[in-house]
């Protein structure tokens, strides 16, 4: 019998194990506390790490992400001024994200820029996400377009879903394939992931979503829209 291709061994579903139970399981509770006071000790070192780096870059031995990203072009804008955020991006390890809304089976070059945004990001310590817009996609976007976006069946979006999936999946090993080549050495501080909005967004209530968003919504303003 012919053994299954590469893409169908790729669908198959992954057991799951809990690490939690089988290491509760066949550990003492010393070797538990070891483990505690391991990952703690490293998000300490992390922590240092970061300060040093923070006094480095106030002192001018270093650049901050900021101005690498800026001096790349790949800055346009600033909002609430450009120094606040270069000093939250310098002291702080702050989350950052690239969304992306499985309407077509494939991405395109015109994702390049803000994963390249991304990347670099992500080679400088920082935590990133990909988000891939399961639920997105089921939206209307009209925006500076004369129709609204054409819906999809339920099936297309999950086909579109896990081949965008897969895909950033292979680009990320290319990143950190290419980071290394040029001397980024993967820290045990870095943190990225491929996530699906689709996992908080149908657990959204009406009530909840106007909860949080209804104070800062004018309707004037909407209403003066053309879309």
């Amino acid at each position: 019998m012919a053994s299954p291709s590469p893409f169908r061994r790729a669908l198959r579903p992954q057991l799951y194990v809990c690490a939690h139970c089988t290491l509760g399981q066949h550990m003492p509770k010393t070797a538990k506390r070891l483990i505690g006071q391991k990952y703690l000790a490293k998000i300490a070192q992390a922590e240092l790490d970061w300060t040093t780096q923070a006094r480095h870059i106030r002192a001018g031995k270093k650049k901050s992400i900021l101005s690498l990203l800026e001096e790349r072009g790949y800055v346009n804008a600033v909002a609430g001024g450009r120094d606040n955020l270069d000093k939250l991006m310098t002291n702080k390890r702050i989350g950052a994200y690239v969304g992306i809304d499985p309407t077509a089976p494939s991405l395109h070059v015109g994702h390049l820029l803000p994963f390249m945004v991304l990347f670099w990001m992500y080679v400088h310590g920082f935590h990133t996400i990909s988000l891939v817009g399961g639920a997105t996609a089921k939206i209307g976007d009209p925006t500076g377009r004369t129709t609204s976006r054409q819906a999809q069946s339920s099936a297309v979006r999950k086909a579109n879903l896990h081949a965008m999936h897969y895909q950033v999946k292979a680009l990320w090993r290319k990143v950190e394939s290419y980071g290394e080549k040029h001397g980024y050495k993967w820290e045990w501080a870095w943190r990225r992931g491929i996530d699906n909005n689709t996992t908080w967004m149908e657990k959204l209530s009406v009530m909840e979503l106007l909860k949080v968003l209804g104070p800062g919504i004018r309707l004037g303003t909407m209403l003066s829209r053309d879309t």
